[in-house]
């Protein structure tokens, strides 16, 4: 549903930008809840990442998800968790690209 690009920060510290199309994710309450679990993702993983400029992107229509906001937040926030993991994870072996 997501994928996380990433690039060396040319200032040292790890930030984060995020790219929710309209068309992918009609509602405004469901982009912001998605930019809301970003961020706090991000927040709480920020002082074991790399100093990279990440860019989180939706890439896969929500129209197909029929949850509840709960579970929407669960499954949000499991999948950009597990994004911002691979990157710790492959800081050394990989300086630049995609994760999907």
């Amino acid at each position: 549903m997501f994928s996380l690009h990433q690039a060396i920060s040319p200032n040292g510290i790890a930030r984060l930008g995020l790219v929710l199309p309209k068309r992918l994710a009609k509602q405004a309450v469901t982009r912001n809840l998605i930019r809301r679990q970003a961020r706090e993702a991000f927040r709480h993983q920020a002082a074991g990442l790399p100093p990279y400029d990440l860019v989180l992107r939706l890439t896969r229509s929500l129209k197909e998800v029929k949850l509840d906001r709960v579970l929407q937040k669960k499954q949000y926030r499991a999948e950009i968790e597990v994004l911002l993991k691979r990157v710790i994870n492959l800081q050394e072996s990989k300086p630049f690209g995609a994760i999907a």
